[in-house]
């Protein structure tokens, strides 16, 4: 499911969000019109809307956090999307920005838990976008009538209704 949830993320965001949201030193990019570089849109794309909000696990040893102790084998639930918009990590981290350092996300999760599909979900993603901008001229997606996956957890779209005008 992450690998359709970041792909579905990063189609429906840039091309159908107002340019102000996306900024990079050059300044407004279209990015159905535009060559770009895809891997880019991904990581931000990741990092703003992540495939998973939440990580479950089991503190192995006592760990003094900001003055308090999470003492062994207490269940500890990691808020991946907060940590994602941290603004000690990320400057202005409720802006989607192009330009941004994404190598502290933690879309994919960390350390020895780093997701091991991560870059096949990356390249599936950077995959599927060249192809649509290939083979789609122009598309609208009806968020009013989307529907997203019921799940405290994972993020996605259960309905997506969309229309399509092919390339000729």
């Amino acid at each position: 499911m992450p690998g359709g949830t970041s792909t579905v993320s990063s189609i429906r965001r840039p091309p159908r969000r107002p340019a102000t949201e996306f900024h990079t030193e050059g300044g407004a990019v279209d990015l159905f019109y535009s060559p770009f570089d895809f891997a880019i849109q991904d990581e931000e794309t990741l990092r703003w809307d992540p495939p998973s909000q939440a990580l479950a696990r089991t503190a192995t040893e006592d760990v003094d956090l900001h003055g308090v102790t999470i003492p062994a084998d207490a269940r500890v639930l990691l808020l991946v999307g907060s940590a994602n918009h941290d603004p000690d990590v990320f400057d202005a981290p409720s802006r989607f920005d192009l330009d941004r350092d994404t190598g502290p996300s933690l879309a994919f999760g960390n350390g020895r838990h780093h997701c091991l599909g991560a870059n096949l979900g990356r390249l599936e993603a950077r995959i599927a976008l060249t192809e649509l901008t290939t083979a789609i001229a122009d598309y609208d997606i009806d968020m009013a009538r989307a529907r997203r996956v019921r799940s405290s957890n994972d993020r996605g779209f259960a309905s997506l209704p969309t229309q399509i005008t092919r390339r000729r």
